[in-house]
């Protein structure tokens, strides 16, 4: 409708002014300014944008990402300022930027051994009784032991026997010495060799599908990854001889994936020009545990909101009751909103410019169901709902 009363108005000074197309254009440009304003930006940063930035991380600059979702946030604004110089407050910006999922790891094998345990190495970790482990933490307590001067990518295929459920199983894992620190890393099994056609070990006709290899072993025996997870694997490599090599796979979210180099992730963030700045804008969700309920309940020093009564039923039940007004256990939404600000506050005293909130939060009124509500420092640093 805006755009309609402008051209409008345009159409009109062609009839009416002393010099009509002077006046068109400048009544034009005044339509193309309002719209920029209005007008929501999407863009994926491109190289020469990340090189409008000054005095930040080399890796930005020549590698073309951010490091951190922070580091975005941080660095964004200055990028937008520059390249939109033109749009006022008010307006939104959708920007699409890489970010580091993780680094490019260098695996190396310094000393590669292998070792049996013998029965008197189980009393390192127990009392002489049995000749097994039954923790996890008890290989990396002998290997300590074993190895005190063991050098960084210090590997051991390390073959010892395990009591689990009842039973002693002889166990063969890959120890890896890594940041000073022993870890289980996954090694690659005669049946995972079996499972892509090969007898005992890699060779240089694999190189180009050990990714996928990998990945095959990982998806069928790691369960829980997460997004930027990292396993190590252990595998034997033909190349004149047999040696023992150790690569590390990074997760996606999808599939495991060699990480050799820095491997990143498209992300995408909402940025606002508010009193001629941008920031992030951005809407957090969550959701409000026993614990801040209690907190809410035992707020009990010049309280704010509530009565005694209400709240002490709050941090029993843990919901805002809201079945019967006039009872003393009953919570006006005024009440409740007064109660969630004041918790906001104490749960997230230093938010990021441009970051609110979604408090969930749960009601009894006959039966207990889960309401919401954004919420989101304004200028005076104080926290309000946002409409």
């Amino acid at each position: 409708m805006k755009k309609i009363i402008y051209i409008l108005s345009a159409l009109t000074l062609i009839f009416t002014a002393c010099d009509p197309m002077e006046d068109v254009y400048d009544e034009l440009d005044k339509v193309v300014a309002e719209k920029s304003d209005e007008t929501d930006v999407v863009t994926t940063l491109s190289a020469a944008d990340y090189k409008l930035l000054k005095d930040v991380p080399a890796y930005i600059t020549t590698k073309f990402y951010f490091a951190t979702e922070d580091e975005a946030i941080q660095y964004i604004p200055t990028i937008l300022a520059k390249k939109y110089p033109h749009l006022g407050n008010g307006a939104d910006a959708f920007v699409t930027f890489n970010q580091q999922l993780y680094p490019g790891i260098t695996t190396t094998v310094a000393v590669s051994t292998k070792y049996t345990a013998v029965a008197e190495d189980y009393d390192v970790t127990g009392d002489g009784k049995y000749d097994n482990f039954n923790s996890s933490d008890d290989m990396i307590e002998f290997l300590n032991y074993k190895y005190p001067d063991a050098p960084e990518n210090q590997l051991v295929i390390f073959t010892f026997d395990y009591y689990l459920n009842g039973k002693t199983v002889t166990v063969t894992d890959s120890f890896y010495k890594k940041d000073g620190t022993w870890i289980n890393i996954y090694y690659v099994t005669p049946e995972d060799y079996a499972s892509v056609g090969k007898r005992s070990d890699f060779n240089s006709s694999d190189n180009d599908v050990l990714g996928e290899y990998f990945n095959k072993f990982l998806t069928n025996n790691v369960f829980g990854a997460e997004v930027g997870d990292v396993q190590y694997v252990n595998y034997a490599y033909y190349s004149g001889g047999v040696s023992q090599k150790v690569a590390a796979v990074g997760f996606d979210g999808t599939k495991w994936t060699i990480v050799d180099s820095d491997v990143t992730k498209s992300v995408t963030l909402k940025f606002n020009k508010i009193q001629n700045e941008w920031n992030v804008d951005f809407t957090v969700d969550y959701a409000l545990t026993n614990a801040d309920y209690d907190w809410i309940g035992e707020f009990n020093t010049n309280p704010t909101y509530g009565t005694a009564t209400n709240r002490e039923n709050l941090a029993k039940y843990s919901s805002f009751y809201t079945q019967t007004q006039g009872d003393d256990r009953y919570w006006s939404q005024d009440e409740i909103i007064k109660a969630l600000l004041a918790f906001a506050e104490h749960q997230f005293p230093n938010p990021k410019k441009g970051v609110k909130y979604r408090l969930n939060y749960k009601v009894y009124s006959g039966s207990t169901v889960t309401l919401s509500v954004v919420v989101q420092k304004n200028n005076s640093g104080q926290y309000e709902v946002k409409k």
